[in-house]
């Protein structure tokens, strides 16, 4: 059994190009950079998941994060601790990672 776990996000046109500009200027995936960020979020839990940043979704743009166990379990527990879907605690790491790598 893998313990790789599949999240399918769904993400904002507007959200899914400040990922494009972001990723393609530092050579990520966007993928990648969201798992950086989950990284960043396990290490640090100090998130600010803001709900008004939290806006519609797009049924056209969709990714698929491999997240392991630990990861998983850790944004599950944010989801219930913030009363948010895992969706929204994703949005909001994404949302804190354009953030930081913009002011670099």
């Amino acid at each position: 059994m893998s313990n790789i776990i599949p999240i399918t996000i769904r993400i904002s046109d507007e959200l899914k190009e400040k990922l494009s500009l972001v990723t393609k200027r530092y050579g990520f995936t966007r993928t990648n950079f969201l798992r950086i960020g989950i990284f960043d979020y396990l290490v640090d839990k100090k998130y600010p998941f803001n709900p008004c940043e939290l806006k519609e979704t797009s049924k056209e743009h969709r990714l698929v994060l491999n997240v392991n166990q630990i990861a998983y379990d850790s944004i599950k527990q944010a989801s219930l601790d913030y009363d948010i879907s895992v969706n929204s605690v994703i949005i909001s790491i994404a949302y804190h990672m354009i953030d930081k790598f913009s002011k670099e």
